[in-house]
């Protein structure tokens, strides 16, 4: 029986990280556009659009000219904001992405499919490359890459096709998402106005402790059940008084 209890304990602890609200690793934020780009497109079929760096706040934190952090970066060509807009995004580093969790907790990932790592890292080396440069033409062709591979190339590749072809050979050659702890995706969640907004990639960087809350919950748990045991074991030696 004493085996038991130490195993009951160790069940309820399981069951509740498999069905814990917390026991994820997005959070939740406020997210907003204030309408500053840093270059612009002119490859789409909706002709001119902003591109590179989009200026805007996450979770508090301004971003674009100015800030700390240079901007947010839309990888997403299907979806449209406006100035002041506001809308709830979940935020993921890009190195807590796997296979297991990217077409739930990104944007395209599950339309993706087996491609969704490749592709996200992709991304990613794109996006880092964005933030090393201030140059608006280069700004705007890199936008162009990511929005080509997000796509699954229904985009125009307008004058990427160098970028698209460095961020492959980049993949070929070994990078991997956990490279990129220090970037940040904000998928949509919920939104006031008519259209979903875009996802964004960022170098602000949110809290993801759910899942870890859960396994340290589950961990102490645990280590109750063993002290439990141990107090009874040393009961049972004693014997009765």
């Amino acid at each position: 029986m004493r085996t038991q209890g130490g195993f009951w304990l160790v069940a309820v602890a399981l069951l509740f990280l498999s069905f814990s609200p917390i026991a994820s690793s997005q959070t939740t934020v406020p997210t907003s556009f204030d309408g500053y780009y840093s270059a612009v497109s002119c490859a789409g079929p909706e002709g001119c659009v902003g591109a590179g760096l989009y200026g805007g706040n996450i979770n508090g934190v301004n971003v674009g000219p100015g800030n700390a952090v240079g901007g947010m970066i839309c990888d997403d060509y299907f979806d449209n904001i406006t100035t002041g807009e506001h809308w709830t995004a979940s935020g993921i580093s890009a190195g807590s992405l796997n296979a297991g969790n990217i077409g739930t907790q990104t944007l395209f990932g599950a339309a993706m499919g087996s491609a969704a790592i490749q592709d996200y890292a992709e991304v990613a080396f794109l996006v880092s490359q964005m933030f090393s440069t201030s140059n608006p033409t280069q700004q705007a062709a890199i936008s162009e890459a990511i929005w080509y591979i997000t796509s699954g190339g229904a985009s125009n590749i307008g004058s990427a096709l160098g970028y698209v072809t460095e961020a492959s050979t980049a993949w070929t050659n070994g990078i991997n998402l956990s490279q990129y702890a220090n970037l940040y995706i904000f998928t949509p969640t919920s939104w006031s106005g008519s259209g979903r907004p875009q996802e964004m990639w960022s170098e602000v960087s949110v809290p993801e402790g759910g899942a870890t809350l859960a396994y340290v919950f589950m961990a102490g748990l645990a280590c109750f059940g063993a002290m439990v045991l141990k107090s009874r074991r040393q009961m049972s030696a004693r014997g009765p008084a």
